[in-house]
């Protein structure tokens, strides 16, 4: 367990250390093999020990999988809001990373990622940005060359903030947030690196887990559809009484379709 003894930081004496458990009380850890927490309850232990957590968001991944729904409103999601509601027992949110990066060739996109980066930054989330660069292939084909928009550095951002948070102890927990087997390295690392602290994979609605992440995980949970729903930022984000950001058109609820 990896525990801080000294509380002189925390006046409420609380304890920080890491006990994961499933629904019905079996510690899983200990094996290598991830246990399904879909429907582990969220809380305060009983025992008086948090847990601090700390969420990773492959903003990518999450974004193509909403897609994939064919709902846009529920790209207007509240990072901080979800992550709280997949929270396990005990466990007590210390931050949210979010890995993305701005198409700066679509001036549309360009607006909704922005409006969307100041919502997510008034409720803590913090934002780590790749970019894009053009590259070009070759169609077997007709032999032309095409050039194409291709996302760089959010990846590597993902794995650097979860390696380097761990490093600077800043949770006891990480909740690795994509189905990309490429971050299965940094699982593996994660469990070399930080024995007393634990992992665990979380993939969007629709997509299965990477076996290689599972390798390495304590534990597995999926984001279902019904979560993104009940965890959407209002129309207009306020932050301290003054207006942030209102939600793109492109994001409107059917329901307000021409409101």
């Amino acid at each position: 367990m990896s525990t801080i003894s000294d509380c002189a930081h925390n006046p409420l004496m609380l304890t920080y250390g890491c006990s994961l458990t499933e629904p019905g009380g079996g510690n899983m850890v200990g094996n290598m093999s991830a246990s399904d927490l879909s429907e582990a309850p969220g809380g305060l232990s009983p025992a008086g020990f948090i847990c601090r957590a700390a969420f990773y968001f492959d903003g990518f991944n999450l974004y193509h999988a909403i897609d994939e729904l064919g709902q846009n409103h529920l790209k207007w999601l509240d990072l901080w809001s979800l992550s709280k509601k997949l929270l396990l027992q005990g466990h007590e949110l210390h931050r949210v990373i979010w890995c993305s990066a701005a198409y700066t060739s679509d001036p549309q996109k360009l607006i909704r990622h922005r409006l969307y980066r100041k919502a997510l930054e008034s409720t803590g989330v913090e934002c780590e940005l790749g970019h894009f660069i053009q590259e070009f292939t070759q169609c077997k084909a007709c032999g032309k060359r095409h050039a194409k928009r291709t996302e760089k550095q959010s990846d590597v951002n993902l794995a650097i903030r979860l390696i380097r948070d761990a490093y600077q102890d800043r949770y006891d927990t990480a909740y690795l947030v994509t189905a990309d087997s490429d971050q299965s390295a940094t699982a593996r690392h994660f469990r070399d690196l930080f024995p007393d602290k634990k992992l665990i994979s979380i993939t969007p609605p629709g997509k299965p887990h990477s076996k290689d992440i599972l390798r390495f995980a304590h534990g597995q949970r999926t984001i279902k559809q019904s979560a993104i729903e009940q965890n959407l930022f209002p129309q207009i984000v306020m932050q301290h009484g003054a207006e942030i950001c209102r939600r793109p058109e492109a994001y409107d609820p059917p329901t307000a379709s021409g409101i």
